[in-house]
């Protein structure tokens, strides 16, 4: 899990919001066969207590070979007043590269630190 993360997962920090993603793109006869995969590790996160968003397509896009890929995304969020899951991936999951890591980390204690709004 952890691999797949780092090579195809990312980390998005706004100051409010911690967003861990989880892209893959498919071409579009294989999106059936993508989203199983998508809810396959989504049941694997579920094992560690860690939720995610229902999964969404975005980014219709023809590649060199003339084929149309579909990216599949979800997403671990976390907020000042909810970090359980974002905090569970840390822990048990995490990133083996290392600026996603330190993304995860500095986020995680900016957001801990904040005060309410």
């Amino acid at each position: 899990m952890n691999r797949l993360f780092s090579n195809d997962g990312s980390v998005a920090f706004n100051g409010k919001r911690i967003r861990v993603a989880f892209c893959r793109s498919k071409r579009e006869e294989q999106i059936a066969l993508g989203l199983r995969y998508m809810n396959e590790i989504k049941s694997m996160l579920l094992l560690f207590g860690i939720r995610s968003s229902n999964i969404y397509r975005s980014k219709n896009r023809h590649n060199k070979h003339g084929y149309t890929s579909i990216a599949l995304n979800f997403e671990i969020r976390g907020t000042r007043k909810n970090m359980d899951d974002v905090r569970s991936f840390q822990k048990f999951i995490g990133f083996s590269n290392t600026r996603k890591r330190k993304r995860l980390k500095d986020a995680i204690l900016t957001l801990s630190r904040s005060k309410p709004s």
